[in-house]
């Protein structure tokens, strides 16, 4: 019945908040602040121009900061999270 689904998705969740390293800071996406993320965007940019990316092509580098970007929140935002009870890493909070 849909009690002991919900009751058992909040276990899961719950599960996954305290098992889970690092622990999310924020459920969703949209509650961090526009200023945190072009913060962050800002530091791993000087991180790769710190490693020479000013040498490589734009467009490089663009592909390099969405996917340290697509890190940074799956570590941070629980939605974003692999689920850590299950061995597909495919399968996020969200998805659940």
């Amino acid at each position: 019945d849909d009690m002991s689904t919900l009751q058992e998705l909040g276990q899961n969740v719950a599960t996954h908040i305290v098992a889970n390293y690092p622990q999310p800071k924020y459920v969703t996406r949209d509650e961090m602040s526009g200023e945190q993320i072009e913060k962050e965007k800002e530091l791993v940019l000087k991180t790769i121009m710190e490693k020479g990316g000013d040498a490589q092509d734009m467009e490089k580098v663009q592909k390099q900061i969405e996917g340290r970007m697509k890190k940074y929140f799956m570590e941070n935002v629980l939605m974003e999270q692999p689920f850590c009870l299950e061995d597909d890493n495919k399968l996020t909070v969200e998805k659940l």
